[in-house]
Formats: C-alpha cells, structure tokens, sequence
C-alpha cells in the first residue's frame, strides 16, 4: 500500500480465510494507517499493533509476535471446527 504502482486493495475483499494483520507502531515502511486500510478491507481480518516495534515485531517483540500468532491460530481452528 506504500507503493503508489503496485495496488491490490481491489483483491482484499476477497480473502474469505481469516487472516492476522501485524504492524510495528513506529513502522515507517509500511505505517499504521497503511495496515488499518488493509484491516477494513478484509472481512474477518484481525489487526494488532506492537507498541514497541518498527517494521519488525517479528524480531522486536519475538515473544509477544509468537503468542499472538498462537492465539490467531488456535481462533481460527476452532471457528473452523
């Protein structure tokens, strides 16, 4: 969404699978603002901000990211169920 030729919001919608968005608060690449239209594009689309990361929460939060993603997932299987 930073990339001014390179734009598949048209696509979002489409994602019928829940989905986990992810973003550093401090994330210059790719900003908040930038994953919140993502998140209201997509239907059953989660959003967590990491309040202590830029563009990696992956690395810069590793034990917050991790559960969050545990969580994510243990959702999802038992709504699938």
């Amino acid at each position: 969404m930073n990339q001014e030729n390179y734009d598949l919001k048209p696509l979002l919608p489409g994602i019928k699978v829940p989905t986990l968005i992810t973003v550093g608060r401090h994330d210059w690449i790719t900003p908040v603002s930038a994953s919140e239209k993502i998140h209201a594009l997509i239907p059953n689309s989660e959003l967590v901000i990491f309040e202590k990361s830029g563009h990696a929460p992956q690395v810069e939060e590793a034990p917050k990211f991790q559960q969050t993603v545990r969580d994510f997932l243990r959702r999802a299987v038992a709504k699938s169920a």
